[in-house]
């Protein structure tokens, strides 16, 4: 069974990882109304410099809306179909099931900073970035075996395929009756020697850290609340 993590910690988590990695860009938009996060990790300042252009980052999650003002002048490219191993369905729709955390979590990367009718909104801490999303869940958010995540290892396959500098997975293994499989471990090994930066939270509140933050070469972060 997976836990999936609050789109805050890895907004923060995003910051500092982008920070390494992207090119310098100027910007060339005003600043979208603020959030706490945005004074605090002073992404109006970073953003003068940089806003991830040349970057590409994928988020593996249960599923994304597509149709969120928020994506408004950003690059979010969905794979098409989920790696559910039980329902394949298409992904991106605003009835796709299960998909407002992988929602969230993309929004703090590349999201616009406003909402239905221009409300304040979400703003990513890499809006130039490239995001590039796989689903894995099913219709109306079915589980799709996924405990074990051979359906995770399929998702990271196709991130590393197609290019990706960044690989965010917001979830956990919260059953230790359902340890994660070897193609999991290889499929990120994979990544990882394709010189992918891999990154995976802990569980929100005080259980043991598990897999995929485990792994070795993870870069691991924690909740903000």
């Amino acid at each position: 069974m997976l836990s999936r993590r609050s789109a805050l910690a890895f907004g923060s988590l995003a910051a500092l990882t982008l920070g390494a990695l992207l090119t310098s860009a100027p910007a060339s938009a005003a600043p979208a109304p603020s959030s706490w996060y945005v004074d605090v990790l002073g992404l109006d300042q970073v953003h003068q410099t940089t806003r991830g252009e040349g970057v590409t980052i994928a988020v593996i999650d249960g599923g994304i809306n597509l149709d969120q003002p928020e994506f408004a002048g950003s690059t979010v490219i969905a794979h098409p179909r989920s790696f559910c191993d039980l329902d394949p369905v298409p992904v991106g729709g605003p009835n796709y099931g299960g998909a407002a955390h992988g929602t969230n979590v993309s929004l703090y990367v590349v999201g616009n900073g406003a909402g239905l009718n221009g409300a304040p909104s979400a703003r990513g801490v890499a809006p130039g970035a490239e995001l590039r999303f796989y689903g894995t869940d099913g219709d109306m958010g079915t589980d799709c075996n996924t405990g074990n995540m051979q359906v995770v290892a399929a998702a990271v396959d196709q991130a590393i395929a197609d290019g990706v500098d960044i690989i965010s997975m917001s979830f956990h293994v919260v059953e230790a009756s359902e340890p994660p499989n070897n193609l999991t471990y290889d499929a990120l090994i994979r990544a990882q020697q394709a010189g992918i930066v891999v990154v995976a939270s802990t569980p929100n509140d005080d259980s043991p850290i598990s897999f995929p933050a485990t792994m070795n070469g993870a870069v691991t972060v924690e909740s903000l609340e």
